[in-house]
């Protein structure tokens, strides 16, 4: 699942001192972080119980971090080194505002890496569905949430 942004990150050749995943659901990034790559890691998650399912990391700080909802996510200003987000802004009602507060947690130098589900994600998939259900039931529900 999260395997496209941990493929980026090792892309990068250096150390990040504070590292933030954000929308870590059960930490699948965290858990294939170590020491040499990243100092200190904020899981953020609006859900506690994915939280707390988060398994310690050996040798690296991890600290969790509950917000409201992803976009009231804040950091202190020119603070973090790395943000990884993945999978998680699909629910994101406002985009902007969110990158906007990722852009100023940043540092001169930070890096954002994250992925989400574009438009055409599962296309077919929908189109049939839509068109069974036109045929069934004479008009079609949303069944999952609209993609980017």
């Amino acid at each position: 699942m999260s395997y496209n942004c941990i493929t980026n990150f090792f892309l990068i050749f250096r150390h990040f001192p504070l590292m933030v995943e954000l929308g870590a659901h059960k930490g699948f990034i965290a858990e294939h972080m170590t020491q040499e790559t990243v100092g200190k890691l904020i899981c953020v998650s609006s859900c506690q119980a994915s939280l707390d399912k988060i398994e310690p990391v050996e040798d690296l700080v991890l600290e969790k971090m509950l917000i409201e909802d992803e976009e009231a996510f804040s950091m202190a200003e020119n603070s973090v080194d790395l943000v990884i987000s993945s999978l998680n802004f699909h629910w994101v009602n406002n985009l902007p505002l969110l990158y906007k507060s990722v852009f100023n947690c940043l540092k001169n130098d930070g890096v954002f890496i994250g992925s989400m589900f574009g438009g055409q994600t599962l296309y077919q998939l929908r189109s049939s569905l839509q068109v069974a259900e036109m045929e069934r039931e004479g008009g079609f529900g949303l069944h999952i949430s609209p993609f980017i």
